[in-house]
């Protein structure tokens, strides 16, 4: 098992080194200036040689790679042109609002996702597989931004049961003070009570839109694997020696299945960051995907090269979670 694991933390290194060289090369072969949006309208030639000089980019494309990756081995991702600070500040103020609604979301999709996957299979071609697979199929087709306009306008402006659009607390609500950057939890230990219901209250909306995309993805891989453990012959042999269907299926065929189940989690990670950043933008959500969003239009190459190097790392920390998760379930894997 420990070979094993290391040779997926090579791994993991080596696609994270190589996407960030990908992005770092197409950044720069691009056809757009950076330095002209960074100046603005009233220019000079002279000026923009020296700003050029200033960041670097007038060395060659290699000498410009070796000093981001020196720079990154000593944890300095650069600054960030449109807040002046450094980039590794912007991510880590605005790690917790991501992640705090990312956790809320796959709270509540990845169980729902298992749950409503096992119900389809048990009750295949029936009214309540035809209602999953019609729902998953509706949240995986549909974009994002899509659905969470629909329900800003359902449950703010039709009904007016959630609180606006407006990021993580009403606007006349104190932040409170940060201890995990968490508000629910920050609230929950100053007991501010006021900021707990603000701060719960404006999670529902895009947590659940969030949420409802990544059950999607697991209720649809459930009731492809669960339909596949169903017809396998221990379980034919088990309903023989007549046990209960749901010792069954709850016992021994979603414990078999759950090995694909888990793959999944990888790709629903995948599908939620790029989901952040649509969900992020309708929902006024000051995390990390509308922090890219704002880079990207203003062209700037340390902010969005930050943003990616730390998606990849996250989607390689949780792949590699997933590669020990399946070995624990299944040895065969390990070799």
């Amino acid at each position: 098992m420990p070979r094993y694991i290391l040779r997926r933390v090579v791994a993991s290194l080596v696609l994270i080194v190589a996407v960030t060289t990908v992005t770092f090369v197409m950044q720069r072969v691009l056809p757009i200036d950076p330095v002209e949006s960074l100046v603005g309208p009233i220019r000079t030639e002279e000026r923009l040689q020296a700003l050029r000089e200033q960041l670097g980019l007038d060395k060659p494309l290699i000498r410009q790679y070796t000093d981001y990756m020196a720079g990154l081995a000593r944890g300095d991702l650069g600054h960030a042109w449109h807040t002046g600070q450094a980039v590794t500040s912007d991510l880590a103020s605005r790690f917790a609002a991501s992640f705090e609604l990312g956790l809320v979301a796959l709270i509540i999709g990845v169980p729902l996702g298992i749950v409503l996957g096992v119900v389809s299979a048990r009750r295949r071609d029936a009214v309540a597989d035809y209602a999953v697979r019609g729902l998953s199929l509706s949240f995986i087709a549909l974009p994002e931004f899509l659905v969470a306009l629909l329900a800003v306008y359902v449950f703010f402006f039709l009904f007016g049961i959630a609180p606006p659009p407006t990021g993580r607390l009403g606007t006349t609500v104190p932040q409170p003070h940060e201890v995990t950057g968490l508000y629910l939890v920050d609230s929950t230990l100053e007991r501010n009570w006021t900021a707990l219901r603000s701060a719960a209250g404006h999670l529902v909306l895009p947590g659940l839109t969030l949420a409802m995309v990544l059950m999607s993805y697991f209720a649809r891989f459930t009731r492809a694997s669960m339909l596949e453990v169903l017809g396998s012959d221990f379980v034919l042999a088990a309903r023989s020696f007549g046990l209960r269907e749901r010792t069954i299926v709850y016992r021994y065929a979603l414990k078999t299945a759950m090995l694909p189940i888990i793959s999944v989690l990888g790709i629903a990670i995948g599908a939620a960051l790029g989901g952040l950043v649509v969900i992020e933008l309708v929902f006024a959500w000051p995390g990390l995907g509308r922090y890219a969003v704002e880079s990207a239009k203003l062209n700037d190459l340390a902010a969005v090269q930050g943003f990616m190097l730390l998606s990849v790392a996250i989607y390689a920390v949780v792949n590699l979670a997933v590669d020990i998760l399946q070995a624990a379930f299944d040895p065969r894997i390990r070799y």
